[in-house]
């Protein structure tokens, strides 16, 4: 005796096809739904992200609608430009035209020599200069 696998079948109609755009609309409603979703989640720490190979820093920053001007107070001043780059990179997308980073030791006191660092969509990434200012003040570090 031979049975059938097929119980009932409408003319016309093909399971397979059926099977596809189910899961063509599942996948779309959760795109949709993580994309939305998106929206309310908080925006990514750059320092805690981005630290373990060049040392700790913080990132006090400024803006205006296409420019932003940052004091970054670094733990290893060696890796200035590095961090300026990491920098600039997590923030590109937010339609800069400018970005300038003053790079100041965290535990220095009193004068010492800060890297400025300047990034445009045009030039990209370069030292600008080096000057004196005053680390206690910008870096929050109060002398012993």
């Amino acid at each position: 005796m031979v049975e059938s696998a097929t119980l009932y079948r409408r003319s016309g109609t093909n399971p397979e096809a059926h099977n596809s755009m189910s899961r063509l609309m599942l996948c779309t409603v959760l795109a949709l739904t993580s994309s939305a979703c998106s929206a309310f989640w908080p925006s990514t720490d750059i320092v805690t992200n981005s630290t373990e190979d060049v040392g700790a820093y913080d990132v006090s920053a400024t803006t205006t609608t296409d420019a932003l001007t940052a004091t970054v107070c670094v733990d290893l001043p060696r890796e200035d430009e590095v961090i300026a780059s990491r920098i600039a990179r997590q923030l590109y997308g937010k339609g800069f035209r400018t970005m300038q980073f003053e790079m100041v030791p965290s535990h220095a006191t009193g004068e010492v020599e800060a890297t400025q660092i300047t990034w445009s969509g045009d030039a990209g990434l370069r030292v600008a200069g080096r000057e004196r200012v005053n680390a206690s003040s910008l870096c929050g570090v109060t002398p012993r």
